[in-house]
């Protein structure tokens, strides 16, 4: 997860994402809880 996290995040963040995006992508970053939150949440829909 963390090598696609890593390859799609920075062609994203350049092509698509206006700046409110990019302040999401960090806000994101900064709150652990929402990526274990996340994560688990993807689990779930995985499985």
């Amino acid at each position: 997860m963390s090598k696609t996290m890593k390859a799609i995040r920075p062609k994203m963040l350049k092509k698509r994402m206006p700046k409110a995006a990019r302040s999401f992508f960090v806000l994101l970053i900064s709150f652990p809880r929402f990526w274990i939150a996340l994560y688990y949440h993807i689990k779930i829909f995985n499985a």
